[in-house]
């Protein structure tokens, strides 16, 4: 489930599909989505998350798309916002770097897109364009490791992550930095970040059955870009955009190639 404006998107595992409806009175815009493999198809979605889409110039109409995990699948399907009309799929089943098994959360940070690959017992990192970046964790209790991670959120740019029994937390180039354990609980499974009264909390879902419950945690200590220059802050910026543009551009002519041949 992810709120955006005055909408809800929804995801149904069990009809395999996704819902757009309005906050004010649970009515139904769009849906998509169906049970299968292929485009516009989905198995057992889960997590979700939106991104503003890459404009190219100023004249172009701002829009967003809506990510979603295609866990069976083991897949990231995107839609746009708007219509929830399908526009792309990326990843796909397997254990091989930018393979996904059983994905089951998505955050948004900048232009990454982090997925918790719950079968491989790690989060995969893909560009908002699907080029898989990188992957951190592996199977195991220590410190940076993973045992089946299902929800994942961005957390004053921290990477937060729920496990059955347990949250981890990496900076978004996949440092570990904690590993908090969270008594009396069943089953963790979706996180979420939130402003509450002024301070930041991370909201979990406890889905044991019998026993559910959200649990609040207080975030303390500082955010990860907290400390850069003003002059950082713009570069840093300025590259992400530059990279995007270069991203695009890739795909732009791929697509022309695949055309003319």
């Amino acid at each position: 489930m992810f709120c955006e404006g005055d909408h809800i998107f929804v995801a149904e595992g069990g009809n395999h599909r996704l819902q757009k409806l309005t906050l004010a009175d649970g009515k139904a815009v769009s849906r998509a989505g169906s049970h299968g493999k292929g485009n516009n198809n989905m198995w057992c979605p889960q997590g979700l998350a939106i991104a503003k889409r890459f404009t190219a110039s100023p004249e172009d109409v701002p829009r967003s798309d809506l990510f979603a995990a295609d866990s069976i699948n083991g897949r990231v399907v995107v839609y746009d916002v708007a219509n929830l009309e399908f526009l792309r799929t990326f990843g796909s089943r397997g254990s091989k770097p930018g393979e996904l098994m059983y994905p089951s959360g998505i955050a948004i940070r900048d232009e990454e897109v982090f997925v918790s690959d719950f079968g491989n017992h790690r989060i995969s990192v893909f560009s908002k364009r699907g080029n898989f970046e990188r992957s951190f964790g592996s199977r195991g209790t220590a410190l940076g490791q993973l045992n089946e991670p299902r929800g994942v959120a961005i957390v004053k740019g921290w990477v937060v992550v729920t496990e059955s029994k347990r949250i981890s937390v990496f900076s978004p180039a996949g440092e570990p930095q904690q590993i908090l354990q969270v008594p009396g609980t069943g089953q963790l499974w979706g996180c979420c970040a939130a402003e509450i009264d002024g301070e930041s909390k991370v909201l979990v879902t406890d889905v044991r059955p019998g026993n559910a419950k959200v649990i609040v945690l207080k975030v303390l200590g500082s955010a990860h870009d907290e400390g850069m220059s003003v002059a950082d802050m713009a570069a840093k910026k300025a590259a992400l955009k530059k990279e995007a543009e270069e991203e695009k551009m890739r795909e732009w002519q791929a697509q022309r190639e695949a055309k003319t041949k």
